[in-house]
């Protein structure tokens, strides 16, 4: 391709040309030539210049195709263009003669068809189409009005572009910058250990991007009370007029032009600046308020791109703050679980390992635990003179303070039980020692004792508001024995009094928790007293060693799959003479 003299037609005008061999790759570049051509002359880009290089393209593309044939010396392709008031005038030329019919420029009758829409085009984008054929070659003229441009206002025009293109370059890198942050905001989110270092972090990264000179965030509690989270800033009671009060009431963000019209009690009221408050919530609960300020007027307002990060960040913060709830939520169940654990092992502890045979009385005890472990036990041991006490005691409260405080009775009736075996009188020696604690922790303890004669027979009891002890005879009729008294660390100087009986060598003595007269049956009903005796009587079959066993089971069953709401603590006691109940 190279410049060649235009044709005569062309000569009084600036003009210049291009040869190109037949071949539809030197087309692009030929257009390409003219386009640099007329912007160097200030002609500016736009529809009409568009349509210039659309319709020269078309031309260019007939000539190579239909021209012909293309050899020899004279079987170049060839675009001259020239410049005359405002008006392009273009000729492309290829050997041989073209005579268009008289619908050339009119729209084919099948607008899908092959060929026919290149004089259509050419004739639409241009102004004016002449056909020529001279010395057996064939030349399309074209002219066209475009607006041109003076150098200055050219250079004007390009300032104003190259202005446009470093703003949009600035906002490009901004633009990165943001995206930046929110996936350093997202990766916070997913790694720092609390809100307060997650906000500092963001603020960090905020505070630059959005020319803010501070930031903070105030977390809504319960009752309406905006807390700071980080940040100075002071605690805003849920009636405050302040303006962060108002916008976490009404959940719609507010822009401060002028931080100076605010009330000077007001914690954003300042001589110059602005400030934007922004509400965040998750899952329709307001979680609290983030705010930025600038310190002078002279920074102008937050654009557009500014609060949008706000409000991204506002976004993410919504979501930590229900994160934190979620983990709270877990380390609490954590923590309970770990609790009624280690009360679990406390209440076995406390529980015989086993229990030495006796030579009158055959006793035997379980202790069945509900969901969340109560503070329920049993003990038996024998004192030196051959008697055998049983004790079995209720710690009002679950889990770890209510199985120490049975560990505590424990102890003190094993210390005091030598020294004052009756019943009455350790009850109320072991409640004058607790009761100042019990009442320190606002908890008490139903318990209930039991002296075994040495010999068979004899029984000694004592009730601190325990449950009463249930006798079978060997007909399964039930009798009731209670020795009502306080429940210890209800009264210091309470004195218990104790009650007697004689147990008939087929007798079945059965202590109990109330959990196993609150069971409730498989209708909801509570199993109750006369339930459970009965109940108890058809159940126990054989030893004590059987009994509570088969009770236990019997009770379950009788539930219906009702959760036990309590502890179950079941002691057995039979005479070893007389044999046992088939």
């Amino acid at each position: 391709m190279h410049d060649s003299p235009a044709p005569a037609a062309l000569r009084r005008t600036e003009w210049s040309s291009v040869t190109l061999p037949a071949a539809l790759d030197q087309v692009g570049p030929a257009v390409n030539d003219l386009f640099d051509w007329l912007q160097a002359r200030g002609v500016t880009e736009g529809e009409a210049l568009e349509g210039v290089k659309l319709a020269a393209s078309e031309g260019l593309t007939n000539a190579i195709r239909h021209g012909g044939p293309h050899t020899g010396p004279d079987a170049c392709v060839r675009l001259a263009w020239a410049w005359r008031d405002g008006e392009l005038e273009l000729e492309i030329s290829e050997p041989g003669t073209f005579s268009p019919n008289a619908d050339w420029g009119n729209l084919p009758d099948d607008p899908l068809a092959e060929g026919g829409r290149g004089g259509f085009l050419i004739s639409q984008l241009m102004d004016a189409v002449e056909h020529r054929n001279s010395g057996g070659r064939h030349a399309l003229r074209l002219r066209k009005k475009l607006p041109h441009t003076s150098p200055a206002f050219a250079a004007q025009v390009l300032a104003e572009n190259e202005a446009t293109l470093n703003a949009m370059t600035e906002e490009l890198g901004n633009a990165y910058e943001t995206i930046a942050a929110l996936f350093q905001f997202a990766e916070s989110l997913a790694t720092e250990p609390g809100l307060h270092a997650l906000a500092e972090k963001s603020f960090a990264r905020l505070r630059p991007l959005t020319g803010a000179d501070a930031a903070w965030v105030r977390l809504a509690e319960a009752d309406g009370t905006l807390a700071p989270l980080a940040g100075k800033s002071p605690r805003l009671p849920a009636d405050s007029t302040t303006c962060e009060a108002e916008v976490a009431r009404a959940g719609v963000e507010r822009t401060l032009q002028s931080r100076v019209s605010l009330p000077p009690g007001d914690p954003l009221h300042s001589t110059e600046g602005c400030a934007f408050v922004c509400p965040f919530s998750f899952e329709g609960r307001l979680r609290g308020v983030l705010t930025v300020v600038r310190d002078r007027d002279s920074a102008g307002f937050f654009t557009a791109g500014q609060t949008g990060l706000v409000r991204t960040l506002a976004d993410f913060l919504g979501i930590a703050c229900a994160n934190a709830d979620l983990q709270e939520q877990r380390q609490q169940r954590l923590r309970a679980a770990r609790e009624l654990e280690i009360a679990a092992q406390i209440q076995r502890s406390l529980l015989p390992q086993s229990i030495a045979t006796h030579p009158a009385w055959a006793t035997q005890g379980v202790c069945s635990q509900a969901a969340e472990v109560g503070g329920d036990f049993f003990d038996v041991f024998d004192l030196p003179d051959g008697s055998r006490l049983v004790m079995i005691a209720d710690v009002m409260g679950k889990g770890v303070p209510a199985a120490l405080m049975a560990t505590t009775l424990r102890t003190a009736l094993r210390a005091h039980a030598v020294a004052v075996p009756d019943p009455a009188a350790l009850l109320t020696q072991v409640n004058r020692q607790l009761c100042p604690d019990l009442q320190r922790l606002e908890m008490f303890i139903t318990a209930q004792v039991v002296r075994l004669d040495p010999q068979g027979g004899g029984i000694t009891y004592a009730s601190a508001a325990h449950c009463p002890i249930l006798v079978l005879d060997a007909t399964g009729r039930a009798a009731w024995l209670e020795a009502n008294g306080l429940p210890l660390g209800v009264e210091e100087n309470e004195r218990y009094e104790g009650g007697r009986t004689t147990a008939s060598p087929l007798d079945r003595v059965l202590l109990m928790t109330d959990g196993a007269l609150e069971q409730e049956d498989a209708g909801g009903n509570e199993i109750g007293a006369d339930g459970f005796a009965a109940l108890a009587a058809e159940a126990w079959r054989g030893s004590p060693d059987a009994a509570v066993t088969l009770v236990l089971r019997a009770l379950r069953q009788q539930a219906g799959g009702h959760a036990a709401g309590d502890d179950c603590t079941l002691v057995a006691i039979a005479r070893t003479t007389g044999g046992f109940l088939p």
